[in-house]
């Protein structure tokens, strides 16, 4: 399993996911791309922060930060 770091690939990795579903007609929330694709992975704190700052209202995304990093 590889591992990323950057935002770039985070994005182009949920880009890659949300297209593969969306063409079964499935939609993949961002938060629930980074709670499953994502738990396993070894993306930076400030990576994922970034990337779901662009999706998400402050409180909701600190309470998914701290689910997802403890």
């Amino acid at each position: 399993m590889s591992k990323h770091t950057s935002l770039a690939e985070l994005i182009n990795e949920y880009a890659i996911v949300a297209g593969q579903l969306s063409t079964d007609g499935i939609h993949i929330e961002p938060k629930q791309f980074i709670m499953t694709a994502i738990m396993d992975e070894d993306y930076p704190y400030e990576v994922v922060r970034a990337f779901l700052d662009n999706y998400y209202c402050s409180d909701e995304l600190e309470a998914i930060l701290k689910h997802v990093y403890g």
